[in-house]
């Protein structure tokens, strides 16, 4: 099988949609079910990029430093198209409600359901990347 160089990751209903691109330039698409499927076939790219939220905070009023570069960046007009994902212990919370609540607590804001509807993707490419040493330097 031939190695891919690029993988772009983004998730869907059945899971993770992933777009690669070979050294010979070729590109295929497929459908992986979640994350550590996604790892298993792709460990051997050479870059993974994916259309998640990574590097969560614990708690605190700062945020990610990315988020507030990325806003500033897009001022005036797509300021909104930067989301704030949830700080990490509220991606344990059993439904919106909790979570939004448990993330005030940390961080002074609530969570929004944007951020809360791709909670699952964000909690599963945490898990990974807090697990798997070699999923982080990817």
């Amino acid at each position: 099988m031939q190695m891919e160089t690029y993988v772009g990751l983004d998730g869907c209903k059945a899971g993770w949609f992933a777009v690669s691109l070979g050294p010979s330039g070729a590109w295929r698409f497929d459908i992986h079910r979640d994350i550590a499927a996604v790892w298993d076939r792709y460990r051997e790219a050479n870059i993974i990029l994916v259309d998640i939220p990574i590097g969560l905070v614990e708690s605190g009023p700062d945020g990610r430093q990315c988020d507030t570069i990325a806003r500033r960046l897009l001022r005036p007009n797509r300021v909104s198209s930067v989301f704030t994902p949830p700080a990490r212990p509220a991606l344990d919370a059993p439904d919106y409600q909790a979570a939004s609540a448990l993330n005030k607590s940390l961080t002074g804001r609530g969570l929004s359901k944007q951020s809360w509807a791709i909670a699952p993707k964000i909690r599963q490419v945490d898990r990974l990347l807090r697990e798997d040493e070699e999923a982080r330097g990817k």
